[in-house]
């Protein structure tokens, strides 16, 4: 079992700063070649550790983000034992 919380680039628009991603990716995205989604909250509970959760809640989130508008900040819940 799990959670994550990710930003889109909308909300991250609002924020000052770049959250320190790389001088590149910032550059490709000043130059609107790149959308920069920011992954700021992930948990997997201890006794899930190791099985694979965590990878299976960011593919989740990918999956979600592609289909939200870019304005929603998705967050995903695995119930996965």
């Amino acid at each position: 079992m799990g959670t994550l919380k990710v930003l889109s680039p909308e909300m991250l628009s609002s924020l000052p700063g770049n959250f320190g991603y790389p001088p590149d990716i910032a550059d490709a995205e000043n130059a609107g070649e790149a959308e920069v989604w920011v992954l700021v909250a992930m948990w997997v509970r201890p006794t899930s550790r190791g099985r694979g959760v965590g990878r299976d809640l960011v593919e989740k989130a990918l999956e979600v983000g592609q289909r939200l508008e870019a304005d929603h900040q998705c967050s995903v819940a695995n119930e996965r034992v």
